[in-house]
C-alpha cells in the first residue's frame, strides 16, 4: 500500500509532525489531540485529519483502540492538483450529534 494503516492503543504520543497526512478514527475510548493551541477531544466513532507539517500531541485518556492512516502527500498529488498548497479540516466532533460518528 502506499499509506500506513496502523491499529493501536495510545496512552500519550508526544508533540510530532509528519510529512504525510494523518487520519485518526477512535474505535473505542477516548482521546485529547492538541494541534498547537486546539485541544480536541475524540470520542468513539470520531474521526480526525491532521494535514502534514502540523505539529500534534495525542493523549489516551481512558483505555483506547484506534485506527491510525498516515497519507504520503506525494500520494495524494498524483490525484490533487497543488495538493502542498491545501488544508483540510476535518473533525467529526463539530458536526451534529446524530451524524457525527461513523458506524464501526
Amino acid at each position: 500500500m502506499p499509506f500506513d494503516v496502523s491499529l493501536h492503543s495510545v496512552s500519550y504520543v508526544p508533540s510530532h509532525w509528519h510529512t504525510s497526512i494523518e487520519m485518526i478514527f477512535v474505535l473505542q475510548g477516548k482521546l485529547e489531540v492538541t494541534m498547537g493551541n486546539d485541544k480536541q477531544i475524540l470520542y468513539e466513532g470520531d474521526v480526525l485529519l491532521i494535514n502534514q507539517c502540523h505539529v500534534h500531541e495525542v493523549i489516551g485518556l481512558d483505555m483506547n483502540i484506534i485506527v491510525t492512516f498516515l497519507i504520503p502527500v506525494t500520494y495524494i498529488n498524483d490525484f490533487i492538483y497543488d495538493i502542498e498548497n491545501i488544508s483540510f479540516e476535518c473533525y467529526s466532533g463539530t458536526i451534529v450529534d446524530d451524524k457525527r460518528h461513523a458506524r464501526v
